[in-house]
């Protein structure tokens, strides 16, 4: 083969015009022809031992799919040339032009808490080790014998993995042995008793969660969520295209449900939907009781209800408040999604979880009528997040669930819906099932003959949260009551006291740091600083306040709180009369902020 003159080794090197920027070349990188030797080329006949076909794009030959055939436009191939291979062909390889992205869903997939925490990363070079505080994880220092889920789950997992008879496929909504268990144990007294087809077992709550939603909302509807609340509920709903709206807990009445305000925002939501799509927003479904949010997504491609709200969604105990609902509380939630007409989704993650001397009541022993879809599951009950087993219970009082059979909806064939039921059944087939060998310990663990020994583990694991709880109160309180010469941690008091769950809340007195306008910097100060993590209240839609978790061994709970009393009085915003009988335990004194 000759070699390449230079006006053919320029076009060679020339590139098709961009297809957004037509009247620019892309010039390949590698390619050392500057655009001044493509002006200054004299000759086109120069010979080049090789000719591009008639048609292609000079000195380029197309790749076989680059036909008419393929209606490939030519100006969508992009030439690359590299540069060890350009000086020994004629002409440069051609590839396609790549333009992906991805899908609606993915796109609007963000989790605010993510926005926030991916800020907060902690120093390698920082003297001290980070202390994590954020994390709601039972097992993070298991490896000091704290927190370790219960020795009879072990040894059931142990005596399975020897049998290997839980190593394969099992039914997309779980086992029915694992069913069965959770419908006998999750049925109450003077209620419809569940059955395994009231029971559905998912890749942990989260994956329980996700199936719920997605199987009640359409894009464009909306699902009320607690504000403060569990940042992956807004996610959920905006991944699916729907809106999260709020509605408030109290914290002076120990954060309970604003119910005048939830009644009120439901209300008003639906007008503002009835004016935009000119009526119908309204729609309570049939004589059947059910209502029209609660049909899920089949095959039509349009909408045979208006967008809506389709479910209020309610945490108890709840992350990250830590505080469990009064009955009184939840009966009026139970009334005002009856006059609504609308589902609630109770996530009970934490129900087993509660502090002595309180009670929780779960919602599906109090409805007599509403349709409560219950979200449970392993991960903080026995201390096992890892093992992604979680579970939905439907009580359905009235067979709201089941919806209408397709000879009473009036709907055309192609726009009918399946009923609530059986999407939720089919959303299972997209993971096919949870983890079946931990599935195969649901039966052991719910059963009557483990009591003892599941009683001695969970006094163990509450006692823990409530003797922390309590150190952490005994921190805070002094200073909080203004008594001299105690310790205490400034400008921080408890929102709460728990009652059960893993968490607590810390309320910020901004007004008495110099240099901390909002949660996110106090965090983000307090890891640069200390290496101790906490997380924003911003997280969980609440500013001014901190969640710290109840789980890590007292000295590292100990280790944890001297580093914040320590970075807290640093930042102090001291007055002339608190100089004067300053709060400094524990050798801070050389920290005030002057």
């Amino acid at each position: 083969m000759p070699p390449l003159g230079e006006n053919a080794r320029a076009k060679a090197c020339q590139a098709p015009p961009c297809l957004r920027h037509p009247q620019k070349p892309i010039i390949p990188s590698g390619c050392k022809t500057s655009s001044r030797a493509f002006t200054e080329s004299k000759s086109a006949d120069e010979p080049t031992g090789l000719q591009a076909p008639a048609g292609s794009i000079p000195g380029a030959i197309p790749p076989p799919f680059a036909s008419p055939d393929f209606g490939l436009h030519k100006a969508s191939i992009v030439a690359i040339p590299p540069q060890h291979i350009a000086s020994k062909l004629p002409f440069p390889y051609l590839a396609p032009r790549w333009e992906l992205a991805s899908s609606r869903r993915a796109s609007r997939t963000s989790n605010p808490l993510r926005n926030i925490v991916d800020h907060l990363k902690p120093d390698p070079e920082h003297p001290s080790p980070v202390l994590n505080f954020a994390l709601g994880d039972p097992t993070a220092y298991a490896t000091e014998g704290h927190l370790r889920c219960p020795d009879v789950l072990i040894e059931a997992v142990a005596k399975h993995v020897e049998e290997g008879l839980h190593n394969g496929y099992a039914c997309s909504a779980g086992t029915l042995e694992a069913r069965q268990a959770l419908a006998a144990a999750y049925s109450y007294p003077g209620r419809k008793l569940l059955t395994a087809e009231d029971v559905i077992i998912a890749s942990g709550g989260s994956g329980a969660l996700e199936i719920v939603l997605t199987a009640l909302l359409d894009e464009g509807d909306a699902v009320l969520i607690p504000r403060p609340g569990f940042a992956l509920y807004q996610v959920l709903a905006r991944s699916l295209g729907a809106e999260a709206v709020p509605y408030d807990l109290v914290p002076e009445d120990n954060w309970a449900i604003d119910l005048a305000a939830l009644d009120a925002a439901i209300a008003g939501y639906n007008n503002r939907q009835t004016v935009g799509n000119g009526g119908g927003a309204g729609l309570q479904g049939d004589v059947r009781g059910m209502p029209g949010s609660m049909r899920s997504d089949g095959p039509s491609t349009s909408r045979t209800l208006p967008a809506r709200i389709k479910a209020i969604l309610v945490n108890n105990p709840s992350n990250p408040c830590g505080n469990v609902l009064s009955k009184e509380n939840l009966l009026g939630l139970l009334d005002v999604a009856r006059r609504h007409s609308l589902p609630i989704v109770a996530d009970e993650i934490y129900g087993r979880l509660v502090f002595p001397g309180e009670f929780f009541h779960p919602l599906g022993a109090l409805t007599t009528d509403v349709p409560v879809l219950t979200v449970g599951g392993m991960a903080k009950q026995f201390a096992v997040p890892g093992w992604r087993v979680g579970w939905l219970l439907l009580h359905d009082p009235l067979g709201a669930l089941d919806g209408p059979g397709e000879e009473e909806t009036c709907d055309p064939p192609q726009q009918r819906r399946a009923s609530l039921r059986r999407g939720l059944k089919n959303l299972t087939q997209l993971v096919l099932g949870a983890n079946t060998l931990a599935q195969s310990t649901i039966p052991l663990l719910f059963s009557s003959k483990l009591g003892p020994r599941l009683e001695a583990f969970y006094a163990n694991y509450v006692s823990i949260l409530v003797d922390n709880a309590n150190f952490i109160k005994a921190t805070l309180l002094p200073v909080a009551e203004g008594r001299e010469g105690k310790e205490g941690i400034w400008g921080v008091t408890l929102s709460n006291f728990p009652q059960g769950a893993l968490y607590l809340l810390l309320k910020l007195s901004l007004d008495k740091f110099i240099d901390l306008p909002d949660d996110v910097a106090f965090c983000a100060a307090l890891l640069k600083e200390e290496n101790l993590v906490l997380l924003p209240g911003q997280c969980f839609g609440i500013p001014g306040y901190v969640r710290l978790v109840l789980t890590p061994p007292r000295p590292v709970l100990v280790e944890g709180l001297d580093r914040l009393r320590t970075f807290c009085f640093r930042h102090a915003l001291v007055t002339k009369a608190e100089e004067a009988r300053p709060l400094l335990p524990m050798g801070c004194h050389d920290k005030i902020a002057k």
